[in-house]
């Protein structure tokens, strides 16, 4: 769906209102672009303004495509609410709300709501699904849409986040015996494969000796 609205002839140049309500530049008096049932709020021209461009090129895009996801499947259950206005004002509050601190946490968040509207699509049309084999590949593709959200979601908390550099931490003890302050360091390595799964406490057997250690424990009477 394309935007209307181009700006045509010199800046200073006044226009009569046009019969749909708006300055003859395909903006309203409250500088929103018409396209058809949709409306766009920017802050100036998409042209020539780089916030009025972001805000175009951010949630007004992304939510374009997430009306154009659900408006043909649902709009007929929403008697009387036009929904892909909706649509857009959700994107924009779930951008907002999202607070992206730069432009490729902005991009991250828009590519996971363009992938939740995948989602949304892909599971509408696998419940359109007659045949066992129909239900079976779109329901693939539907998984693989909600990984790609997840990673995508990953992605941005990492950015957010990094991990701490390295595989090791220094544990620093200290302990006053006899009016003298002694200070040790321990430097311990983390295992590479480290999980947040609960399992046993490294005990400094390997699994081949505990595997030989259970192998000779005598059998329970």
């Amino acid at each position: 769906m394309a935007i209307q609205g181009r700006h045509t002839g010199t800046q200073n140049q006044t226009r009569p209102p046009s019969p749909n309500g708006d300055n003859g530049n395909g903006r309203d008096s409250r500088g929103r672009f018409a396209n058809g049932s949709l409306r766009v709020k920017v802050s100036g021209d998409p042209e020539s303004n780089p916030a009025a461009a972001r805000q175009v090129h951010t949630s007004a895009l992304s939510g374009a495509v997430y009306a154009e996801a659900i408006g043909p499947r649902f709009a007929a259950l929403f008697h009387g609410l036009n929904l892909g206005q909706s649509a857009m004002t959700f994107v924009e509050d779930m951008l907002r709300r999202m607070a992206p601190r730069d432009p490729l946490e902005e991009m991250l968040a828009v590519q996971a709501l363009l992938a939740h509207a995948r989602v949304l699509h892909l599971s509408t049309l696998a419940n359109q699904q007659q045949t066992p084999d129909g239900i079976r590949v779109i329901h693939e593709y539907a998984d693989r849409a909600s990984n790609t959200y997840r990673r995508l979601m990953l992605a941005l908390a990492e950015y957010r986040k990094p991990p701490r550099g390295g595989n090791s931490f220094t544990a620093v003890k200290q302990a006053n015996i006899a009016q003298q302050q002694l200070v040790m360091n321990e430097k311990k390595a983390l295992p590479e494969n480290a999980t947040n799964e609960l399992g046993f406490e490294h005990d400094g057997i390997t699994d081949h000796e505990r595997t030989g250690i259970q192998q000779t424990l005598p059998a329970e009477s």
